[in-house]
């Protein structure tokens, strides 16, 4: 009997998705984000281990939903967690789990896309308790292993290991905390400012092949990217931003990570609306898009020299980037992350092979020592 009541329930819901009840509203919807498992398990609190499946409405008004039912773009793994699963039944069984304001997890899943698919290197994010996490945690490790050892057998400079060890880490503190912290907080602005409605006719673009999806993702971040980082070597107030990535004279993967606070929010703002206003990527997406970011973040700072050969016409090398960070180059040159097209067509190229082995790195000396409210970029 309960049972029918609650198949009875789900169907004169149905139109009236558009209605929030006494305390459901979209304020109470983004109170919840990080509460409800999303399949990417990178920003929300999970309570309880058991795996359900429910399928994600083509539309986000959707409060209830069967697996199977028509108009189900896709079906994720959620799992219990006590702030809105009611009750859980058999798998086998023809009685589905309701799950109230589905769109609270829908959001929550758009959270952990934003930051994972296109994202330099948003550590924060990171949530072994899934399978999605625990393969972006497994690349971002082996990464680091792999260049660790081409920098000690192979390096490009000599460097000191132990230099500046205390602040690189709390650099690398400050990714996974404020990495994790704006994607968070952006989409719950973004949603106030209905910026789903001004991405609806670019809705071909979602239903583009996976892996059609992942490389334009990383192309339109990377070209976003390349501008977001010039602006910041423009006025004063977004040179502070990013004085912090400049401030190190000794250019390794460890010391690639001192990354302000707000130059983390400027970087994260195209990448949500990339990923989730106009891509709207899936797990499986996000994670592939993540891991690539990741190794791309590393690869163009670690201490090391690689002759590419004509890949380098394309793809961007240590000694590329490397460039960016010389000391006496000014204007700043080589500013993109992953392709040399952007420098190469709006006029920022200059040929790494073309300068000295030992040039020097870091701030000019009338720049300010590190300090907090470098840290925090303002």
């Amino acid at each position: 009997m309960r049972h029918d009541r609650d198949d009875q329930a789900d169907r004169s819901g149905a139109g009236t998705s558009h209605h929030h009840a006494p305390g459901q509203g979209p304020a109470t919807r983004h109170q919840h984000a990080g509460q409800c498992f999303c399949s990417f398990g990178c920003l929300a609190g999970i309570a309880g281990s058991d795996e359900v499946a429910a399928p994600v409405a083509a539309h986000d008004n959707a409060a209830n939903l069967r697996p199977g039912e028509p108009g189900s773009r896709r079906s994720v793994s959620w799992r219990k967690s006590t702030s809105f699963l009611y009750h859980t039944r058999h798998p086998s069984s023809r009685s589905v789990t309701r799950l109230p304001r589905l769109q609270r997890c829908r959001l929550d899943e758009r959270v952990g896309a934003a930051a994972a698919v296109t994202a330099p290197i948003t550590l924060g994010e990171m949530n072994v308790s899934d399978t999605t996490s625990l393969s972006k945690l497994l690349t971002f490790l082996i990464a680091v292993a792999i260049f660790e050892r081409w920098e000690r057998t192979r390096p490009s400079r000599r460097l000191d290991s132990g230099y500046h060890f205390r602040l690189n880490l709390l650099a690398f503190a400050v990714v996974l905390v404020a990495g994790a912290m704006w994607p968070k907080l952006l989409v719950p602005l973004f949603e106030r400012l209905d910026l789903q409605a001004a991405f609806t006719g670019l809705a071909a673009l979602r239903s583009l092949p996976s892996v059609a999806k992942v490389v334009l993702g990383l192309v339109l971040a990377d070209f976003s990217l390349y501008w977001v980082h010039r602006w910041m070597h423009g006025p004063a107030w977004l040179w502070r931003a990013h004085q912090f990535h400049h401030s190190t004279e000794q250019l390794n993967w460890f010391s690639g990570a001192r990354t302000s606070v707000v130059h983390l929010l400027l970087f994260a703002i195209p990448q949500v609306l990339i990923a989730y206003y106009l891509l709207d990527v899936s797990a499986v997406e996000a994670a592939v898009g993540f891991s690539i970011g990741v190794v791309v973040n590393l690869w163009v700072h670690t201490n090391i020299s690689v002759n590419l050969g004509p890949l380098e016409w394309l793809i961007i090398t240590p000694d590329f980037h490397r460039v960016h960070h010389a000391r006496d180059i000014l204007p700043s040159k080589n500013i993109g992350f992953m392709l040399t097209i952007w420098d190469r067509l709006f006029g920022t190229y200059l040929d790494p092979h073309a300068l000295p082995n030992d040039y020097p790195l870091g701030l000019s000396e009338d720049q300010p020592p590190v300090s907090g409210r470098m840290i925090a970029g303002v």
